[in-house]
């Protein structure tokens, strides 16, 4: 079930350029719309999540270990997997979560969260997603699910990720990418 989709360097890169070509003169427009969506952002209740009923802090760490085995399995963005944290900590901070829909909830998330900001080349299928959950879950259930999270959450999946206000060269330069990690 491995994914083979290689693009050829010479196009990835000049796809690079002219989208920092397109963005250079909306550059502060952008910035600014950023920092209001991070303003926008609800701060996550996290005494829902003590509240809750079968599933509790100690579960998420395997949670989160979850979502970047999937993650890294599709080859998604860094941004896509913190969405993907963000979307289920913040659907379990306004719905009960039973455990045995935990994993559908974590994978679902990671779906939405692909869809909406990496390579529409490297979205998962649900059937992908069905295997990799080793077929505890039907097709169908990801798309229930996918439509139960947008609705309770208002359709808001966007977040401030921490990626949107790093420049490139430095995280790579300076291990950036490791502190946000970290700070899951």
């Amino acid at each position: 079930m491995k994914r083979n989709v290689s693009l050829h360097p010479n196009l990835i890169r000049s796809e690079q350029i002219t989208s920092e070509l397109s963005i250079r003169p909306f550059k502060n427009e952008i910035l600014e719309y950023l920092q209001g969506l991070e303003g926008s952002c609800t701060t996550l209740n996290s005494s829902m999540i003590d509240n809750q009923p079968e599933i509790n802090w100690s579960m998420r760490p395997y949670i989160i270990d979850f979502i970047m085995e999937l993650h890294l399995f599709f080859k998604l963005s860094q941004e896509t997997f913190f969405l993907a944290c963000f979307i289920a900590d913040k659907y379990c901070c306004k719905r009960i979560v039973y455990k045995r829909h935990y994993q559908l909830l974590a994978a679902t998330s990671l779906w939405i969260a692909a869809k909406y900001q990496d390579k529409k080349t490297r979205i998962p299928t649900l059937r992908e997603l069905a295997l990799l959950c080793r077929q505890i879950y039907e097709p169908k259930m990801f798309v229930q699910m996918e439509r139960h999270i947008l609705s309770t959450l208002e359709w808001s999946v966007g977040s401030m990720v921490t990626f949107c206000f790093l420049d490139e060269n430095a995280t790579k330069k300076h291990g950036i990418h490791l502190f946000s990690v970290i700070s899951l």
